[in-house]
């Protein structure tokens, strides 16, 4: 098992009340390290862009941290380029500051 860190970068709109658990769809791109073996799971560093619906304040930029893990198939050949779906649950922390992309 190795693990990665890694950073998800939340854009907040109107309408999500802070402190509330939200789930969001994305797409990650990994890439399969060469000592890695196949079936392995692993835990990627990923940049996951999430639009959190209805919230805080317009155009405000939160960073979480999150973690992603990624099933390496069988079939798939080690260095190859592969986009898994992944679930991103991130928590609106209250008094969110304001960051830059």
């Amino acid at each position: 098992m190795e693990t990665y860190a890694s950073m998800v970068q939340v854009h907040i709109e109107p309408g999500i009340r802070r402190g509330q658990m939200v789930t969001y769809a994305s797409m990650v791109q990994v890439h399969i390290e060469p000592g890695l073996s196949r079936g392995q799971m692993v835990t990627y560093a990923s940049m996951v862009q999430v639009h959190i619906e209805p919230g805080l304040m317009r155009g405000q930029i939160v960073t979480y941290g999150s973690m992603v893990q990624v099933h390496i198939e069988p079939a798939l050949r080690r260095g190859q380029m592969v986009t898994y779906a992944s679930m991103a649950q991130v928590h609106i922390e209250h008094g969110l500051r304001k960051d830059k992309w």
